[in-house]
């Protein structure tokens, strides 16, 4: 038995830094992207329901964004120049 779990180890420490490696690595995108129209009104419920946000309604250039169930807010309102 002790043989045979010495002959496994190095198949073992195989699998565990392939598995390390492949950890920080994100996975594909399952989805097409989606192409929204925006005319001057919300943001569209094009995932799954939600719209597109600006997070803590800001308005600066950079602002993070998010998907999120649609309030109809300012934060959602978009407008394309």
């Amino acid at each position: 038995m002790q043989r045979t779990l010495k002959s496994l180890l190095p198949l073992w420490l195989a699998a565990l830094v392939a598995a390390l490696r492949t950890a920080g690595v994100p996975p594909a995108r399952a989805a097409t992207a989606t192409t929204i129209t925006v005319d001057g009104g919300q943001g569209g419920r094009a995932f799954d329901g939600k719209c597109l946000d600006a997070v803590g309604h800001g308005t600066a250039n950079g602002t993070a964004l998010e998907i999120w169930a649609c309030t109809g807010g300012a934060n959602q309102i978009w407008r394309l120049s």
